[in-house]
């Protein structure tokens, strides 16, 4: 039996609406799996959901499309009051691969958790985002080693001969991991 089946659709369009925000995660699942473009519309008002878990869902689901309609709802969740919500919209946006929304996903980068920061950081790797290189090197003078580490990989990802001296001036770090990422960092950059 073919498991993307029309029929499943209806269904889980009406489940998307049930009471119980586990159902109502579920039923995006199905319809995200389905991947057809009319059901857009219905993925994007999920990401207003009152329950912060199906929110999630929702903005994961929205990762797989191509509409700048899905990046747009995605990037607006990066001011979810939510940090777990924010932190897989970063993803998300990664994964979108829409320069469009580097400058969406660099602000994000002051976001008072360093769970977000650590996923906006490696969105912007992933995105090559030149323009973020300025931001991306303040936070290798972050208190958390992980967020010195990621912004490093980003730097190292984006390998913009401008992050040099920054990379640099932060091969010393107390941090072992940081110091392995930073010498990684300054080999891509040759």
């Amino acid at each position: 039996r073919e498991l993307r089946s029309p029929a499943s659709l209806a269904p889980a369009l009406t489940a998307m609406r049930d009471e119980n925000p586990d159902v109502r995660a579920q039923a995006i699942g199905v319809v995200a799996y389905l991947k057809l473009e009319e059901t857009l519309p219905s993925l994007i008002a999920a990401t207003l959901d009152l329950d912060a878990g199906v929110r999630t869902v929702a903005i994961s689901a929205l990762s797989f499309s191509s509409q700048p309609a899905a990046a747009a709802a995605v990037a607006a969740a990066l001011g979810d009051d939510s940090w777990r919500v924010r932190a897989v919209a970063a993803d998300s946006l990664g994964q979108l691969g829409q320069a469009a929304v580097i400058h969406v996903l660099t602000a994000a980068l002051d976001d008072e958790y360093w769970q977000v920061q650590l996923r906006c950081l490696n969105a912007l790797g992933k995105l090559k985002a030149h323009a973020a290189v300025p931001a991306i090197s303040e936070l290798l003078r972050s208190e958390i080693a992980a967020v010195r580490k990621e912004a490093a990989a980003a730097l190292g990802e984006i390998a913009a001969p401008a992050s040099r001296d920054a990379l640099m001036n932060h091969s010393g770090d107390a941090d072992p991991d940081v110091r392995k990422t930073v010498r990684w960092a300054l080999a891509r950059l040759g």
